[in-house]
């Protein structure tokens, strides 16, 4: 279990801050969300590729990371949303997973279920 945590949390430290950081520079510049990976400047959602991690996909304020089952759910997701309520402080991000049902064990901040 351990093993599989450190690589969930890898790939997702790996692939997520530079999307972050993208979605919102984009949201910033141009005061709107990003239709996708190629509008703001990332590579093609298949690109992303890690040890469990087999895609990440801009759409709009959303970032999703779908895992394979060595994640220990085949078709695993995260979603994280952008909230740029508050400009001042820049885009904040809440995180959630439809399916990972132990996720919190692995990311603290991140809620299991959707639409949380």
């Amino acid at each position: 279990i351990r093993a599989r945590n450190d690589m969930i949390l890898s790939d997702v430290q790996r692939g997520l801050s530079p999307a972050k950081t993208a979605v919102a520079e984009y949201y910033m510049n141009r005061g709107d969300w990003s239709r996708d990976n190629e509008a703001t400047g990332l590579p093609p959602p298949d690109q992303y590729r890690g040890e469990s991690l087999r895609r990440l996909e801009v759409s709009g304020n959303r970032i999703t990371l779908t895992f394979d089952a060595r994640s220990g759910v085949d078709g695993g997701l995260l979603v994280y949303t952008g909230d740029a309520s508050n400009l001042a402080m820049g885009v904040s991000w809440t995180c959630s997973s439809p399916n990972i049902d132990y996720i919190a064990t692995v990311l603290p901040n991140c809620v299991y279920g959707a639409g949380k």
